[in-house]
């Protein structure tokens, strides 16, 4: 989406890319966390933040064959 709306405003059909964004996207739904698995959702971002972490050594060589 973040494309169409910079190649709607390089087209001319906006004048920022604020209101581009404005007249393009619409909030269909808004979904809240459930506050009753927050202790939950805590440990499975400690999960991802080691795992990231653990990763991180290769990203740089998996980046070479863009």
């Amino acid at each position: 989406m973040g494309n169409a709306i910079c190649a709607a405003l390089g087209a001319g059909f906006h004048g920022d890319l604020f209101s581009a964004g404005e007249a393009m996207v619409q909030v269909g739904e808004v979904l809240e966390p459930n506050r009753a698995h927050r202790a939950m959702y805590d440990e499975l971002f400690g999960v991802y933040r080691a795992a990231y972490g653990a990763l991180r050594p290769f990203f740089e060589p998996l980046g070479r064959f863009n």
